[in-house]
């Protein structure tokens, strides 16, 4: 056999290099983070994310009331354990950048909607329709180029 690294091993030293910090030494690995949160503190910030943004997106005062503090922890409580018995692990799937995307664009997208529907609910109601491509405003024509003057034989 021989004793020269395979290139299967070279690509995996590689890979590992490139997973590593700043810095690190090469074949370090990635550096360890902060465990995911648990279940219970998932499913309560899930639970407080959608009582604000959704009664923000919505106007409604209803939520605030029916998902107090003491609810969510109440319903985090309960339902931490059904999540732990089947293995799921929602602090790893809904934490770092999805639960930052879902709090940013989510407000944005929906209120976008919200208006875009309300201004195309306006324009059917008054009668009006979108305007044809035809009709919108064209680029300036650029000015015709002088004819070429005539050669003469």
């Amino acid at each position: 056999m021989s004793t020269d690294a395979s290139p299967l091993q070279g690509l995996a030293a590689e890979a590992a290099g490139l997973d590593a910090e700043p810095g690190a030494e090469p074949g370090a690995g990635p550096a360890a983070g902060p465990p995911p949160p648990g279940n219970f503190e998932a499913l309560a910030f899930l639970l407080a994310a959608f009582r604000e943004v959704a009664g923000a997106i919505l106007r409604v005062k209803s939520l605030g009331r029916t998902l107090d503090d003491s609810n969510v922890e109440k319903v985090a409580r309960a339902l931490a354990p059904v999540a732990d018995k089947h293995g799921l692990q929602l602090g790893a799937v809904m934490g770092g950048p999805e639960a930052m995307a879902i709090m940013t664009a989510g407000p944005v997208l929906w209120a976008a909607w919200r208006e875009l529907d309300a201004e195309l609910r306006a324009r059917r109601q008054a009668g009006t329709e979108a305007p044809a491509r035809d009709d919108l405003e064209a680029p300036a024509a650029a000015p015709a180029a002088a004819p070429a003057a005539e050669s003469g034989p």
